[in-house]
Formats: structure tokens, C-alpha cells, sequence
């Protein structure tokens, strides 16, 4: 008794069809709430501004803010 199998155009196009499914959600998960929520927290600012000068003034150890020394924060950024 033979089985009914779908011929081999089908294969290859359902490859596809979950590749392009696969890229499409891929793509929405990164890209569909990129204007909605900014940074507004100030302390995570704080954390940006300290991480953005710690190599501009080679102190990896003391964090700053506008290039004080600043210790307010608990945690390294």
C-alpha cells in the first residue's frame, strides 16, 4: 500500500514559510516597542554617565558623575 506523501515543492517551501515566520517575530520582538520606554529611571542614568566616564578618565575603580567623584551608588555599572 503506498502512502500519500506531498509532493517535494511543498517541503521546500514550508522551510520557508517557517524561516520567514521565524525572521518576522525575530524582528517584532526587537524592533516594536523601541519608542516607548526610555531610560527615565535616574539612577540608571547615573549608571550610564558612570560607565561612559570611567574610560574617558581611566579610573575604573571610583565612579563619577561630571567627572566628580560620586558616591552614591551600591553597585558597580
Amino acid at each position: 500500500m503506498k502512502k500519500n506523501k506531498l509532493p517535494h515543492i511543498f517541503d521546500t517551501y514550508s522551510i520557508w514559510l517557517i524561516y520567514a515566520i521565524f525572521t518576522f517575530l525575530c524582528g517584532y520582538v526587537c524592533f516594536a516597542r523601541l519608542d516607548v520606554s526610555l531610560l527615565q529611571h535616574w539612577d540608571e542614568t547615573r549608571h550610564d554617565v558612570n560607565t561612559y566616564e570611567m574610560p574617558k578618565s581611566n579610573n575604573f575603580i571610583v565612579n563619577t558623575y561630571n567627572y566628580t567623584k560620586k558616591y552614591f551608588n551600591l553597585k558597580p555599572p
